[in-house]
């Protein structure tokens, strides 16, 4: 049995059990109940044994539950069977007769109870316990239906989701697609995995671009960041096509380019990347955003052409932070610097210590990149890059100061991963 199983087991005995006590409130006994309470389960069990009138339904139906845990669930079962005929709260009873099944792990006897407890009425908790039960005996048929029985909106996330997958392996993909579209829009928890299943569905498509401005939409909206991710990774199945539609995504809603490109570059999907950032190395410098993006790929990729490029643009401001030099020295060390040594004025080089690091390591001054780096670390410094700078000082004795440092100084610590 799967681990879930016993977890399974205990929300339906607690949640079900709980309503039945509701349901089956005594009237004019509640001192009784409350004294065999009181009492061990042994005891308690003892009392109700020798009592000959005809029990409440409270008192029966804790009769049922201390027989059951004395371990004879036949007989529990067939005193709640009883208690059903003459009380009529047939949903309550049902349902702990259906706890009863699981004990003995007979799952679809516990169907065929909880079958009988619900209704479209029913609460959140037990349409989850049915549904379960649906899935571990594959009765994909029953739990489609219970779901699709419910309002979209009025399902929790996770059966949202399952919803789309079974609606899905029926072979009913536009009906799948069209719920997961839905369940986007509607930004719940759920959204980005319902953006990765409709990416999915109309990737399987005869006509993939037929969507693609419904996902250009969503990375141009309040959603974006969350939603790029899961539609990137599903590109990542079919990388040949991912070009083609990251561009129809682009010419669709032409502010999604930086945001693509960073996200394809996160999962390796560097050509498709690289074609979206192209036109920023041929018409000259883009915005803000879009550098931090351009470093982003060139960083991800070790494809430091294109930003290369880029900064030898003649309309680059001289004012342009030095972090977007950090990828040529991650892949060239220092001599990478000198197309730029223009931009490295010591009031610049002070607010960016790795470049000062890498700078000075180059022109041969290793006390000042000792200092540097002493400097750099810091919590938003990327320890590799740090380490790969560091690297270059051994041989000067200043390596080892560092690695020594180490020992008393937490920051340079985090740096060597210590």
């Amino acid at each position: 049995m799967h681990r879930r199983d016993p977890l399974l087991k205990l929300i339906i005995l607690a949640g079900l059990g709980a309503a039945a006590a509701l349901i089956l409130l005594p009237k004019g006994e509640l001192g009784q109940e409350a004294e065999l309470a009181s009492l061990p389960p042994s005891e308690s069990l003892a009392r109700l044994d020798a009592m000959d009138e005809q029990l409440t339904p409270q008192l029966a139906f804790r009769h049922a539950e201390l027989i059951a845990a004395s371990g004879d669930a036949k007989t529990a079962d067939a005193l709640l069977a009883s208690l059903a005929k003459r009380s009529g709260n047939t949903n309550a009873i049902a349902t702990a007769r259906a706890d009863l099944a699981l004990r003995s792990n007979n799952l679809v006897l516990a169907v065929e109870h909880l079958q009988e407890a619900h209704s479209p009425a029913s609460d959140q908790l037990q349409r989850q316990r049915l549904g379960r039960l649906y899935h571990r005996l594959g009765d994909t048929e029953n739990e489609r239906a219970l779901l699709k029985a419910v309002n979209f909106a009025d399902l929790t996330g996770s059966e949202r989701l399952r919803l789309v997958d079974l609606v899905a392996d029926q072979g009913a993909t536009s009906e799948a697609r069209a719920l997961a579209e839905t369940a986007v829009q509607m930004g719940g928890a759920d959204a980005p995995e319902q953006a990765e299943r409709f990416t999915a569905l109309a990737l399987s498509s005869e006509d993939p671009g037929e969507f693609v401005k419904t996902m250009a939409n969503w990375l141009g909206g309040p959603n974006a960041e969350g939603l790029a991710l899961p539609i990137a990774t599903v590109l990542t199945a079919v990388p040949q096509q991912s070009r083609a539609i990251a561009s129809q995504m682009v010419a669709s809603a032409p502010e999604t380019r930086p945001l693509l490109v960073s996200t394809l570059s996160r999962v390796e999907l560097f050509g498709a990347a690289r074609m979206l950032a192209q036109p920023w190395a041929v018409t000259g410098p883009p915005d803000r955003e879009s550098w931090n993006t351009l470093a982003l790929y060139a960083d991800w990729s070790a494809d430091i052409g294109l930003l290369e490029t880029t900064l030898r643009h003649p309309d680059v401001p001289d004012d342009l932070p030095l972090k977007y030099l950090l990828p040529l020295v991650r892949y060239g060390g220092g001599q990478a610097l000198l197309p730029y040594r223009h931009w490295l004025s010591d009031d610049r080089l002070a607010e960016a210590p790795l470049i000062d690091a890498a700078w000075a390591i180059w022109k041969q001054f290793p006390d000042a990149s000792f200092a540097a780096l002493r400097q750099a670390a810091k919590q938003e410094t990327d320890p590799a890059l740090w380490r790969r700078i560091a690297s270059d000082l051994e041989g000067t004795g200043y390596l080892e100061r560092l690695q020594a440092l180490s020992q008393t100084d937490a920051n340079i610590a985090a740096m060597f991963g210590r």
